[in-house]
């Protein structure tokens, strides 16, 4: 097999792209003249089609026997490949076999292939489906290479609620009796159809009372519960472990009866409050709810869910209540839609155009339900507010036989390109209630071949912008803002997809596999609670297998047969060893591979036969080296993640695809000069992640060769960089990089993590960086040519900044309207506690979000918060001792200002105390 990825798989065309280049290069190298014939054959067949599924596909909606009709030819299509990829040797001269016995089994193999593809084309004139409707110009379109996605987005700033603060408080009085009634135990229940808002609505109860507890926990159960991950997920939030002391893979391992018992005793005698969201069945709750106490006095449990039946089970007791959730009336809505389109653009009349053209017909299908307006303008948003009214009416007048959610999901699903709707569906393949980092997600998209290659564009700026498709359009939702972008999929969303994956035998959940599937599978994903066989008898054919869970340990011996593996992701599973790792280079067509399990300490130097190798994730292991066979031979390798990786000098020679490294360990002036060279060598390298532990004082040249490395670097292909300073002695050398320090120059995010060590001051080259805007960084006192630094910077977006204490005389800076024009997050903490702001009038024009981290009874001031014009959400982490009076004093005047200020924000105050931090929302 080639090197390099092959054209493009797409969910409804399957692997014909791939498969008829394959067809071609075979067809050149056969060595048989009858065998050359029926392959030239075969591929003309297919190629036909091929360009009449690629009309089918374009469609929005589809015959039941045309889709039956493409599934055949898609798995005909797959089986094809796979004997092409399996046999390469059968259609040369060369070979294990004698001539005549060879040339008889590969006739024989070809001519079963060809039956089932006149067969194929047999069905398609029986069916008469030798036309297709023409396809409309740009509808098979690969996908912009220049989507961006607003950072807002991105940093969980979507508007404010809309039609909450009626139910809020509802709930709220309900949870928050009068008299004796307060020191009972109750359950409230939220019941109402997908889609309503009921998980938001929890979650903002759930914010607002929390502080009034011993302890809180947040968990959801989904339609396929694993009870024992949600009693141990419940049990982690209700008693955190220091990071020190967090668990292991034994504790990730306990059964359920032990998870019970110790949910039990640790609550017995507090007072707690649990929210459990989105419930299917009685027995799900019966089953959670064995592990939850009654006896104690005044604890709360919420649960929300879609069946009046299972509501009806969680409030059985004359004390608890069921509370029905109702659609947004007409004038909530239009704010809601309205309010997400305001993201796209602020075009004068933009606003009263689309509230013209468009909104009477969302509401008509959309019915007051909130994920459905957020989906669909996040469609529209996508749209010119003057497009053609007619077809946009159009657009939405689609699928008249659907209704509800799904009716929404398939006209915002249809409107995107072939290879984002794959993308998206591939998304099933993670669990309900899953976040997923972003670089995850996109470097498994390439591995799957689902980005198609362009030119003078790279594999993963493409896959980018179909990522950014997908949450400007809201099909996939952020759920972090820091260094790391995380997404989940909403429930409701992932309930379609899957219904499409399945259709499309995209992907097959392990409750599925027990079921004896109807198509092969191809891409499989097993959780660890799906009990399935630790044999993979049924998964000969599969190219993508995700397990989750220790149920990986058993089933890796039988892995290394599936030999037609492309990804292989097992890395969120505990217990695996050295031992459970071999034979993996038999897997020659891999190309993603994750591992998981503190066990595994070192690779084998036969994994050098994975040559087709794009992704090596040990992150999550116990590898510090990449042994020199594999670098050396592995040379198709693009992303390499470890925790701490000692590079040699072979990967500078041979690893020059690769556009993702961290995180490499710099211990002293060698690996230092190893890393330098490193980053230098490698043009194409974008993400570079460095765990620092270099004295420095011990060396007589590391003055020197920090010099010289910081020369180099500034020249280098870099766009994020992450430090993590690790234990020890590093303050001479870091020390050193402050004043000579310039960042590469494509650099756009520099990512500092340390518990212990701050930068004397900022870095006064980075003023007048042009690209850079993320920055995380910690320097040890806050002065005023430090943010001469950071104000300075054009480009700033986001600004996480730590210092260690506030300056001797100095106890509010001074934010004037000068400088910070692009910036829009800003998170502040300051170790001592004692620093405020006064911000002038125009200052930081496009702050939106707001974090600041203080002590309370220091007399912080930020009252001046009301000059910040554009200001949507504020959040607060006060920080106090077991006496929470000074923390509610702040709090107050928290409220206060921000009632005071223009702008109706989203704002919470967290209190810090001794015991586990606390949220209170402020309604």
């Amino acid at each position: 097999m080639e090197g390099g990825q092959p054209p493009a798989v797409s969910a409804s065309m399957g692997v014909m792209d791939s498969l008829l280049s394959k067809l071609n290069t075979s067809k050149d190298v056969a060595t048989f003249k009858n065998v050359k014939n029926d392959l030239n054959s075969l591929k003309d067949e297919l190629g036909d089609m091929k360009a009449l599924m690629g009309k089918f596909a374009a469609q929005d909606e589809m015959d039941v026997q045309v889709k039956e009709w493409m599934r055949q030819v898609r798995e005909v299509g797959y089986d094809t490949e796979d004997w092409i990829d399996s046999h390469p040797q059968q259609l040369t001269a060369g070979g294990f076999f004698n001539r005549n016995n060879r040339r008889s089994k590969l006739a024989e193999l070809i001519k079963e292939l060809k039956g089932r593809v006149k067969d194929a084309s047999k069905r398609r004139s029986r069916y008469m489906l030798l036309n297709a409707p023409d396809v409309q110009e740009g509808t098979d379109d690969l996908g912009s290479s220049n989507v961006t996605v607003d950072p807002r987005l991105l940093y969980g700033i979507d508007g404010g609620l809309v039609g909450l603060q009626a139910p809020i408080n509802e709930l709220v009085t309900k949870l928050r009796p009068a008299g004796t009634e307060q020191q009972q135990f109750r359950v409230g229940s939220i019941v109402g159809a997908g889609g309503l808002g009921k998980t938001t609505l929890a979650m903002e109860v759930y914010r607002t009372i929390r502080g009034e507890f011993d302890c809180c926990a947040f968990v959801s159960v989904g339609q396929n519960p694993h009870i024992r991950a949600v009693l141990l997920d419940m049990l982690h939030q209700l008693n955190p472990q220091p990071q020190q002391c967090q668990e292991d893979d034994t504790e990730k391992q306990m059964d359920e009866p032990t998870a019970v018992a110790k949910l039990r005793e640790f609550l017995e005698k507090k007072r707690y409050l649990i929210t459990i969201d989105d419930i299917w069945t009685i027995s799900a709750w019966k089953d959670i709810k064995c592990a939850l106490p009654e006896n104690t006095p005044g604890s709360r449990i919420v649960t929300t869910t879609r069946i009046n039946d299972v509501a009806k089970s969680c409030s059985i007791r004359p004390t608890d209540f069921t509370y029905v959730m109702k659609p947004l009336n007409e004038t909530d809505s239009k704010q809601l839609f309205l309010s997400r389109l305001q993201f796209v653009s602020k075009e004068a009349h933009f606003e009263t155009d689309l509230e013209e053209v468009v909104f009477g017909d969302v509401w008509k299908i959309c019915g007051g339900m909130p994920l459905a307006m957020i989906v669909m303008a996040g469609m529209l948003s996508r749209k010119s507010p003057y497009e053609d009214e007619e077809a946009i009416k159009e657009a939405l007048e689609k699928y008249p036989t659907l209704q509800g959610m799904r009716r929404i999901l398939r006209i915002c699903y249809s409107d995107l390109s072939l290879p984002v709707k794959t993308c998206l569906l591939y998304l099933s393949i993670f669990p309900e209630g899953a976040t997923v980092k972003k670089k995850r997600v996109i470097w498994r998209w390439i591995a799957e071949g689902f980005v198609p290659k362009q030119e003078q564009v790279t594999s993963w700026e493409t896959a980018e912008s179909y990522f950014n498709d997908l949450v400007s359009r809201r099909l996939i939702q952020a759920v972090d803002s820091g260094d790391v972008v995380k997404v989940k999929v909403h429930d409701v969303v992932l309930e379609f997809i899957a219904s499409v994956a399945a259709e499309e035998n995209l992907v097959t959940p392990g409750m599925v596999l027990r079921s004896r599937p109807r198509d092969v599978v191809r891409r499989a994903s097993i959780n660890s609670t799906d009990q399935y066989e630790a044999s993979v008898g049924g998964l000969t054919q599969v190219r993508s297998l995700t397990v989750l869970g220790p149920c990986a340990k058993p089933m890796m011996s039988s892995v290394v047969y599936l030999q037609l593996l492309r990804v292989l992701d097992v890395k969120h599973t505990t217990g695996l060893t050295d031992d459970h790792i071999q034979g993996i280079e038999r897997l020659f067509f891999l190309r993603y591979l994750g591992l998981g399990g503190k066990g595994v300490t070192k690779l084998p130097e036969k994994w050098k036969e994975l040559q087709n190798l794009e992704t090596l994730d040990v992150s999550e292991t116990s590898v510090t080296e990449l042994p020199e066979a594999i670098a050396r031979r592995c040379k198709q390798l693009a992303c390499l993640l470890a925790s701490k990786l000692d590079v040699g000098e072979e990967i500078m020679d041979s690893m020059q695809q690769l556009e993702e490294l961290s995180m490499v360990s710099v211990n002293d002036a060698a690996s230092l000069h190893r890393m330098t060279n490193l980053v230098v060598s490698l043009t194409k390298l974008r993400t570079l992640g460095v765990t620092w532990s270099f004295d420095g004082t011990d060396d007589q040249n590391a003055q020197a060769a920090l010099a010289a490395s910081l020369l180099l670097i500034q020249n280098c292909s870099v766009e994020w960089l992450l430090l993590d300073v690790g234990e020890g002695k590093t303050r001479f050398s870091l020390d050193l990089l402050v004043d000579s320090w310039a960042p590469p120059r494509r650099l756009c995010k520099f990512s500092m993590v340390s518990s212990h060590y701050y930068f004397p001051k900022a870095p006064p080259k980075m003023a007048s960086h042009e690209s850079l805007a993320h920055l995380d960084i910690s320097i040890a006192v806050l002065t005023k040519r430090d943010l001469d630094v950071f104000r300075s910077m054009p480009s700033l977006i986001y600004l996480k900044l730590r210092t260690k204490s506030s300056p001797p005389t100095l106890q509010t800076v001074d934010i004037t309207n000068q400088g910070f024009q692009s910036l829009q997050v800003w998170w502040f903490s300051c170790q001592d506690g004692g620093l405020g702001f006064d911000f002038a009038e125009g200052a930081m024009p496009q702050l939106l979000k707001l974090h600041l981290h203080f002590t309370a009874g220091k007399q912080v001031n930020i009252s001046s918060i009301s000059n910040l014009c554009s200001l949507q959400q504020l959040h607060a982490t006060v920080r106090c001792g077991e006496d929470d009076s000074e923390f509610k004093a702040t709090e107050e005047t928290i409220k206060q200002l921000v009632s005071e200020h223009s702008n109706k924000l989203t704002y919470e105050v967290n209190m810090e105390l001794d015991k586990p931090a606390t949220t209170i929302l402020i309604p």
